[in-house]
């Protein structure tokens, strides 16, 4: 499927939260990235933790897919409503995440990290053409009434490599 977008789309936006990471409590609790408390210390390739022994997973093959737009050329892009109020983009536990796991510099374009009461189909709407990933129906829905914007559901999925 990527294989087939990239011959007709030169942009792909991504969400974060549940679509190119996971993150749980301790007890296995989904909660979001903006949770997560410093210090964050990278377990291994695919796994951060923080302070209060939370997870932070990286998708299944998501580094992948990345690695394969990168290849092509394509602009890579988030956006995010993950941000936390009153902090610096660079002290975003979503963006450190990101650093940490190695894949922020796959994010080449836009690089958003929104409040929670903003609305991504404002955004994705001044990108114009594009394909965009995310979990979360209110966003989907919202971004299948913009033109030329291809919507996929990271729910419909099990692997990112599924989509290669």
């Amino acid at each position: 499927m990527i294989k087939r977008l990239c011959e007709d789309y030169d942009i792909f936006i991504f969400d974060l939260d549940r679509t190119v990471f996971d993150t749980y409590t301790k007890k296995g609790e989904p909660i979001w990235a903006k949770q997560m408390i410093q210090p964050l210390k990278r377990f291994d390739e695919d796994l951060v933790v923080d302070d209060c022994e939370s997870e932070c997973i990286l998708q299944p093959g998501i580094r992948q897919i990345l690695e394969y737009l990168k290849s092509k050329n394509k602009k890579v892009g988030f956006i995010s409503r993950g941000g936390v109020f009153n902090l610096d983009y660079e002290k975003q536990p979503s963006i450190e995440l990101l650093k940490i796991f190695g894949i922020y510099d796959y994010f080449s374009f836009k690089k958003l990290m929104l409040y929670k009461t903003d609305i991504k189909a404002n955004h994705l709407s001044e990108i114009g053409k594009c394909v965009f990933f995310d979990d979360m129906d209110t966003d989907l829905n919202a971004a299948r009434k913009i033109p030329d914007v291809v919507v996929i559901d990271r729910k419909q999925f099990n692997y990112w490599s599924d989509l290669l």
